[in-house]
């Protein structure tokens, strides 16, 4: 049976002929009240025999002698705690020769015990998983360390120690300087992907036999060879080379085939129903502007020839799909897009999403945050700046087997091209670019040492300001480590240009400005201002009434999921309006969304103009991170009961307590915990050191209820839970308190589970110097529309 790091329990003492018996209270008897402030307490510790992975065996009852007043040999002395149980009993009265009564006993299984003579003082040590407990008892007069283990007895007691000074109670968090950042404790989404893609990947898929036997596909391939051809830049040759040592050599077998043969997407051709040709194709644009970039695109692609030339009909066996222009971010500028998806015979359809599920991987911002605090902690005041480089053209770079390039024809002025290369309309198209680059960086990280960050054609990274290198085909100085890869880059044939080179002290990375000397991050300007917009239009209140299609607020949803990477504490603004949507399919259906989710969009719009940036260079801490000694940092450990919240600061000694509201005790115990986390947050605001520029201020929260944990490490709630999190970020916004949620067990959380029961006499039985109050829960918390 497992023991509690800290049990209190009513027991009857009694003292007879200087041996002292105790025992738990049976259940006809009353159980005491507590003991005052000043009392006769007891301490003893017992060795007990143990055996691997079994408790502690303790006694049902113990004898001790009473100590004499002789001054032993020894000053100090201190067990460990794989042999010990203390036990300290407190007891009412004044100590006699004989004496039958009640107390309280504190029993501390496999706690350490450190016995100072010369200051007179005891110290009960216990460790738990959030940190470490020490009571300490001083004597009030010389009463010496008294062994009485001779003869060595296994159950008898080795120390004792008599006080009538009340004991006083410490927690200390157990600090290390990898304790929130290694890889074992860090976030998943924070650690290097792309790399690692290669390593257990199967084999990528040649053309299935039945493609390959099919006599129309076939006769058409044969007819018309000079339409069908592979065109890629890559130098395979030189990338099979660098990869002779990559562990899964099989993968990379099958990557240099498709390089040499062109790609097979997954693809199974013969769906029901389907044509053995189709002609899905749309009339050309009306917009002059993008009927134009069609039209030069479509001569870039057949000069490279990534486009075949102009055919006059479809052949059979092929499939056309509709071109568009779609705007980039670039005012002006467009992307040529093929889309696959459009039409009841969409090639789209061939490819399961299930087939290319396990083939995505990228490094979103959290990973460069990572390792630039990974650095930071061996590297603090090293200058740096961010580089990143682009891929030009990356999906075209890779070819499709004549086999699939027969269902990505398109037409443009009445003319047929056959497509010859990935392109960006296609299921497929990220994954297949994704396995062949993950090979690349594997190339750059394992082979050439050059350690960077890939998010699809984006290849970014950090450098020391002072390493540069000259980059003979730009003519330019660039950090060192973006000049070994543009190195790397033209050794394997892949194109890039030079305006897509950038680095500095400030860069914008995948849209967000990322300052690594800072340690911030900002949405530029014109996010922002875009951001203010896109919320501002969703939520006029003049049409609100007739509701928003399902694509517009998918639209919403999307923009203000990428802001949320510096704005991490509104994630809660998208609650209501993300359970809104759920199980709807139609994008242009109308939805009739409720007052919740206009509440909760400007909430965040009154909300994101206070908060500047995004100091991810403190993300990684846990409350064991916290110093003891520094006013601007608290610990608290949160309970709640179906009945009652208990809440304790025990650095302190500071305990709340409020009744949960009887019309509203039908909730589940989550929300009362969660609310516990919350009030918590509002209590440390007026606790916590005055408020200082620039000065961080840091409470970390234990709590034993992982849903409650779980809910304020990623601020993503049950709708009935949004209020609590916008409390406690409204809080958080003000103060400019940073809050950590971690796990404890139940057992370890004994004071704030005694308030939570509203029993503040055990609370204080535990820590003698506990004042406890009573508080309001936050209403605004409470709040249900």
């Amino acid at each position: 049976m497992e023991t509690l790091p800290i049990q209190i329990s009513p027991v009857a003492v009694r003292l007879q002929s200087k041996e002292l018996h105790i025992r738990p209270l049976t259940g006809q008897e009353k159980a005491p009240a507590l003991p005052e402030r000043a009392q006769t307490t007891i301490l003893i510790a017992t060795r007990v025999q143990t055996q691997h992975n079994e408790s502690p065996v303790m006694p049902s009852s113990t004898m001790f002698r009473l100590p004499r007043f002789t001054t032993p040999s020894y000053r100090t002395t201190l067990t460990h705690p794989d042999n010990m149980i203390v036990r300290i009993i407190r007891i009412s009265g004044v100590q006699r020769d004989a004496f039958n009564v009640f107390g309280w006993e504190m029993r501390f299984p496999n706690a350490g015990l450190f016995v100072d003579c010369t200051n007179q003082t005891a110290r009960v040590v216990t460790a738990t998983s959030g940190g470490t407990w020490s009571l300490t008892l001083r004597t009030s007069q010389p009463w010496a360390l008294h062994d009485v283990t001779d003869p060595p007895d296994l159950y008898a007691p080795t120390f004792h120690w008599q006080t009538d000074q009340p004991h006083s109670l410490a927690f200390e968090t157990v600090t290390s300087t990898h304790s929130a950042s290694s890889k074992q404790t860090a976030c998943p989404d924070s650690l290097p992907a792309t790399v690692h893609l290669s390593i257990n990947q199967p084999p990528v898929p040649d053309v299935p036999l039945a493609e390959r036997s099919n006599a129309l596909v076939s006769g058409t391939l044969r007819a018309y060879a000079h339409l069908f051809k592979i065109v890629t830049p890559i130098d395979v040759g030189h990338f099979e080379h660098y990869l002779l040592r990559h562990p899964n050599p099989e993968f990379v077998r099958s990557i240099c085939r498709s390089l040499r043969e062109g790609f097979w997407p997954w693809a199974c051709t013969r769906q029901e129903g389907f044509p053995d040709t189709w002609d899905e194709s749309l009339s050309g644009s009306r917009d002059q502007g993008r009927a134009h970039f069609i039209r030069e695109e479509r001569d870039t692609e057949i000069a490279s020839g990534r486009f075949s030339k102009a055919f006059p009909e479809l052949l059979p066996g092929m499939f056309c799909m509709p071109v568009y222009a779609v705007p980039k971010s670039e005012e002006g500028k467009f992307r040529l897009i093929t889309d696959q998806s459009h039409g009841p015979f969409a090639v789209n359809q061939m490819i399961s999403d299930e087939a290319v599920i396990d083939t995505i991987a990228l490094d979103g911002l959290p990973v460069l945050f990572h390792a630039l605090r990974e650095y930071r902690r061996t590297h603090p005041d090293e200058r740096l700046v961010l580089w990143k480089s682009d891929v030009s053209k990356a999906y075209r770079r890779l070819p499709m087997s004549p086999y699939w390039q027969l269902k990505q024809v398109v037409k443009i002025d009445s003319a047929y091209h056959v497509d010859r290369c990935n392109n960006f309309g296609s299921r497929a198209s990220m994954a297949i670019w994704l396995l062949f680059w993950s090979l690349v960086m594997w190339i750059a990280v394992e082979v050439k040492g050059i350690d960077h960050l890939n998010y699809v054609d984006d290849a970014y990274g950090f450098e020391v300001e002072e390493e540069r290198l000259f980059y003979v085909p730009y003519g330019v100085s660039l950090p060192a480590k973006q000049m070994r890869l543009l190195h790397l880059w033209d050794e394997l044939g892949v194109p890039h240009e030079h305006k897509k080179q950038l680095h500095g002290s400030s860069l914008p990375v995948l849209g967000i400005n990322v300052d690594p000397n800072a340690m911030t991050a900002t949405l530029t300007p014109e996010h922002m201002e875009e951001l203010l917009a896109k919320l501002s239009s969703f939520c006029d209140r003049a049409d609100w009434e007739e509701g928003r299609t399902l694509l517009q607020c998918q639209k919403l949803i999307g923009f203000v999921n990428w802001t949320l990477q510096v704005f991490p504490l509104l994630t809660p603004a998208l609650c209501n309006l993300n359970a809104q949507i759920a199980g709807k399919d139609k994008p242009n259906e109308r939805i009739i969304l409720d007052a919740r989710v206009l509440e909760d969009l400007t909430w965040m719009l009154q909300r994101v103009r206070n908060i500047k940036d995004h100091r991810f260079g403190f993300d990684e801490w846990g409350p064991a991170d916290l110093p003891y000694a520094d006013n601007t940092c608290q610990i608290v450990f949160v309970d709640a009961c179906l009945s009652g919240i208990g809440i304790y600061f025990p650095w302190l000694h500071v305990g709340y307590l409020c009744d949960v509201p009887a019309s509203r005790n039908e909730r589940p115990i989550s929300y009362w915990e969660a609310m516990a986390v919350c009030s918590a947050v509002h209590l440390a605001a007026t606790l916590l050191g005055k408020q200082q520029r620039g000065v961080r201020r840091r409470l970390g929260i234990f709590c034993d209820n992982t849903n409650a944990v779980n809910l304020f490490k990623s601020f993503r709630a049950q709708p009935e839970y949004n209020a609590i999190l916008k409390s406690s970020v409204d809080v958080m916004i003000a103060h400019d308190i940073e809050v950590r949620v971690a796990h404890i067990p139940g057992k370890e959380n004994v004071v704030a589970d005694w308030l939570s029961r509203t029993n503040f006499a055990v609370a204080q039985c535990l820590d003698p110097e506990l004042r406890a109050f009573s508080f309001p829960l936050p209403q605004d918390a409470l709040e249900d529309l």
